[in-house]
């Protein structure tokens, strides 16, 4: 159970568990049940599929979006009309699986499904690195204990190791086995299986980087603290009171706190947190000015945002809107056709795509565009319909977006573009194809490198959907020129130093295959041609929880205000391509200096819990 939630009704009922019907179309609904698991990680829920296994029958609360109440998505829209919205409610999930729509038995059931979740959600999101740690390693040892007696026998204690994706020799695994049974029942229980974990989980290269700091002494004063701070994090704010600040924040020992002092638990609660990222901390809020012409901005814009999946065959959902606003995008497609019964439709034209209502997507826009960003949205109209339809079509951009819409100039704003600040809750309407207007369009539904790089980019500046660009960029006269570079108020050449320490609670990602991940780490930088560069690290074979690199690497930046950092983990696969595990992105104004965590996004943009890189970055003229 989940500390401080222990007695709450919502979760009482979750793990009692009720029936629920499970809605797909008008002709299928079922009745199934659904639990919340004691771990409060897992839901279980009954299937009637012929051979499916126990734990395809369980989904993860990690891989949970958000919980809608009422008719929120498409199916309970479309289906469930018959049914009031306080008994409805959708689970929709980050990556790109079919929500599950549900329709509980009353309006108190569906209240306790749908605030029992959201507690977990927000419980699971403010707990720091090391309780995800602990979450998750007690969560493999509930899945590695077979019998349930609270207690790991040997074979046990191996299964867990591979629930860890960690891969040891027998004679190792019976080592550490014999070293944590004090009791000598050949089993481990209770402080046992503690002194195992401690066993586990000890960082050797942090003890190293601690030692370093600390000197002699068993604990960091605030003055070795400073010094840390200011020669190997180079934190320009560096001092007694940014020191303090951090004893305050993450050491966990009440009589060290007192002392003005941090343990080495502190250190790494530190270092495991926003404030040790290697993404600078202060660019995860609004900071950069909001007061210039909208064309000083770059935009974060979707490309065929309708579209769940591929251009030509694939489904089109209001949802595909609802995602790409979530990830903090500004400039949404709508490519607009004549529809039946009046009604302006939104597809792919001339293609095998699925077809949606305008003034669906409409709704969807208006209930979704300022969730992640206060900042405008832009909707680029490529407009197909009859005059008929765009009549059609500005009823309803007046009637359902209502004040959002600028239908008219701001008051004061007559011979330049307004600012993003000036704009705010407001819905903008593009029609035209302006060469000059700042949006590259990326495909938001469609996962990898590029859309990687993209969205690091828009990580910056509170990942509000506006960058401004660098001076030289916003200069009409520039000289700039990316493929043909010369010197100028650009030209600002740097080297940045990365040495890849270790990697920690890498995921499993291919299920499929039985064996433990063997990593590798690749380190790019992307920007203006000349910039452009990779460097790998060796593989580690076995090893997916603690794997030790200790690689150090070196790149030449020209245009450092045009370049990223990309780091890649990836499970090397002699015979096929090697799959990913994980990546970050991070612009380099936003890349912090010293010794950092690197916190891995998954293949479509999520947080893993726990997988890390621990690194150390240098930056030099």
């Amino acid at each position: 159970m989940m500390l401080g939630l222990q007695d709450d009704q919502d979760l009482q009922a979750l793990l009692k568990g009720s029936q629920l019907l499970k809605v797909k179309s008008s002709s299928w609904r079922r009745e199934r049940f659904y639990k919340l698991q004691e771990d409060c990680k897992t839901i279980w829920q009954e299937s009637r599929k012929v051979m499916r296994s126990p734990e395809s029958q369980l989904f993860s609360i990690e891989d949970i979006q958000e919980v809608r109440m009422g008719h929120r998505t498409e199916g309970l829209e479309k289906f469930a009309r018959d049914i009031p919205e306080d008994r409805c409610f959708s689970i929709v999930f980050k990556d790109q699986r079919n929500t599950l729509d549900l329709i509980a038995p009353s309006s108190a059931d569906a209240q306790h499904w749908v605030q029992g979740l959201r507690k977990i959600i927000h419980h699971s999101g403010s707990m720091d690195q090391r309780q995800k740690l602990q979450h998750w390693i007690h969560s493999c040892l509930r899945k590695a204990d077979k019998n349930k007696d609270n207690k790991m026998n040997f074979k046990e204690l191996k299964d867990f190791l591979k629930e860890l994706n960690i891969q040891v020799d027998d004679s190792y695994a019976r080592k550490i086995f014999r070293e944590c049974d004090h009791s000598q029942t050949d089993s481990l229980e209770d402080e046992e299986i503690e002194t195992f974990y401690k066993m586990l989980t000890q960082r050797a290269e942090i003890d190293r980087v601690f030692a370093e700091a600390a000197g002699s002494a068993e604990t960091l004063s605030v003055e070795k603290l400073v010094t840390f701070l200011q020669h190997q994090q180079r934190e320009e704010a560096a001092g007694p009171a940014l020191a303090l600040s951090l004893i305050e924040r993450y050491e966990p020992s009440e009589t060290a706190k007192a002392q003005r002092q941090m343990t080495k638990d502190g250190f790494l609660m530190y270092l495991l947190s926003a404030d040790g990222s290697a993404f600078s901390l202060a660019h995860r809020r609004v900071y950069q000015d909001m007061d210039q012409p909208l064309s000083h901005y770059l935009v974060s814009s979707s490309h065929n945002t309708y579209l769940l999946e591929d251009q030509l065959t694939g489904p089109s959902s209001t949802e595909a809107y609802i995602r790409a606003l979530c990830k903090g995008c500004r400039c949404l497609e709508l490519d607009c056709w004549d529809g039946p019964n009046q009604e302006p439709i939104i597809y792919h034209g001339y293609t095998f795509t699925s077809k949606i209502l305008f003034y669906d997507v409409l709704r969807a826009i208006r209930d979704y565009a300022f969730k992640a960003s206060p900042y405008p949205v832009i909707l680029s109209l490529e407009n197909h319909c009859s005059l008929e339809q765009q009549q059609v079509m500005a009823r309803h951009l007046k009637a359902i977006l209502g004040p959002m819409l600028l239908d008219q100039p701001l008051d004061g704003v007559t011979m330049s573009l307004p600012s993003p600040e000036q704009l705010k809750g407001k819905i903008l309407l593009k029609g035209k194809n302006y060469s000059n207007l700042p949006t590259v369009a990326l495909n938001f539904q469609t996962p990898g490198p590029e859309m990687d790089v993209y969205l690091g980019r828009f990580q910056d500046n509170g990942a509000c959907g506006y960058v401004l660009k660098p001076a030289f960029l916003r200069d009409p006269d520039t000289a700039f020129n990316p493929r043909a570079l010369t010197q100028g108020p650009w030209w600002a050449q740097k080297r940045l130093r990365v040495r890849v320490i270790s990697g920690q609670q890498l995921p499993k990602v291919n299920k499929s295959k039985n064996s433990i991940v063997d990593p590798k780490v690749i380190v790019e930088v992307h920007g203006v041609g000349q910039d452009v560069a990779s460097r790998q690290t060796a593989v580690i074979t076995n090893n997916g929880f603690n794997p030790w690199w200790d690689t150090e690497f070196e790149f030449e930046v020209a245009v450092p205000d045009l370049a990223l950092v990309r780091f890649v983990v990836e499970d090397y696969d002699a015979s096929s391509k090697n799959d990913f595990i994980g990546q970050s992105t991070i612009p380099w104004n936003s890349l912090k200096q010293g010794y950092r965590h690197v916190h891995l996004l998954s293949k479509n943009g999520d947080q893993h819990p726990s997988a890390t890189l621990f690194v150390k970055i240098s930056l030099q003229d």
